[in-house]
């Protein structure tokens, strides 16, 4: 019997939509496992729940607003910024200098295995779970608002109950890992970086008639479903060691890059298991990749 943590219809604000150096949108797989293992590490602070883990989570978004704007006639879109607070210049205010930071507003659904539970105060930890996340960030944004919180029991050998706690993930959309599509590219004998560009361009092709006169155009992509880039980890690209001022001295430093690949959302109730939609931690001490992966 395994346990689920399902947290639904979180409202984050301004959450950080630079999900990786290359790719804007919803925040990094790490974004949102960080603030898992966040939650996870003030429950151990807990005394009755100081043996508690979650080593996985899924998450379904069920809304996105990415804060960018197109005006008439624009060829793409802009970033939607802030500059706060103003800076005061003689007698009235100046806008500072900023980085661009882009936000997006969500409304998403988490699903957390848990392991440690012993039955005793099953009821107590979703009212605990709600207590710690009003003090929490989530992927960098604000909680305005969280729905029910529950905990939820499957039996591996019954799949109906499996496919129960799926469907309380709808109406949304769960980010799962596509990097198989990109490893049958580069196995050909592709580079990696263009198999990902190939899935995610759009094609447009002119419908012409008998006389050569255009009619129409047809937009079409490679592979089927909604394809995206995310970001889920990171690539070292320094050897483990020290570096002056680091935060912690005791623990070996690293540069590292992002390691970005192809995701795919898709609908809760087009998966059988609960395992295929949530996210662990992986690490390739070998590669030196530190990331997070949706694979069994």
């Amino acid at each position: 019997m395994r346990s689920y943590l399902l947290i639904r219809h979180m409202k984050v604000h301004n959450a950080n939509a630079m999900s990786s150096t290359l790719t804007i949108g919803v925040p990094a797989v790490t974004a949102w496992m960080g603030a898992v293992h966040a939650l996870e590490r003030k429950v151990r602070q807990q005394e009755i729940w100081n043996h508690i883990r979650f080593p996985g989570a899924g998450i379904s978004f069920h809304q996105c607003s990415l804060q960018v704007y197109k005006g008439i006639g624009d060829s793409y879109y802009s970033i939607i910024g802030t500059a706060n607070p103003l800076r005061k210049k003689g007698a009235g205010f100046e806008r500072p200098p900023f980085i661009e930071e882009p936000r997006i507003h969500l409304d998403i659904s988490l699903l957390v295995e848990v392991e440690g539970l012993d039955g005793d105060n099953d009821e107590e930890f979703p009212a605990c779970i709600r207590r710690l996340l009003a003090s929490m960030k989530m992927a960098g944004g604000d909680i305005l608002n969280i729905g029910e919180i529950s905990l939820s029991y499957a039996d591996e050998d019954h799949p109906r109950e499996e496919k129960k706690i799926l469907a309380s993930l709808m109406p949304g959309f769960v980010l799962i890992e596509r990097a198989d599509l990109i490893r049958q590219m580069t196995e050909k004998g592709a580079d990696s970086l263009q198999a990902l560009l190939d899935y995610l361009k759009v094609t447009r092709t002119a419908r012409r008639d008998d006389k050569g006169d255009i009619t129409g155009w047809e937009y079409s992509r490679k592979g089927n479903g909604w394809l995206v880039p995310i970001s889920v980890g990171f690539k070292g690209i320094s050897k483990l060691g020290k570096v002056k001022n680091q935060r912690d001295s005791s623990i070996p430093h690293q540069f590292v890059e992002n390691a970005v690949t192809l995701g795919e959302f898709r609908m809760p109730y087009r998966f059988e298991h609960v395992d295929d939609i949530l996210w662990h931690y992986e690490y390739d001490s070998k590669n030196s990749l530190y990331l997070c992966s949706n694979h069994k």
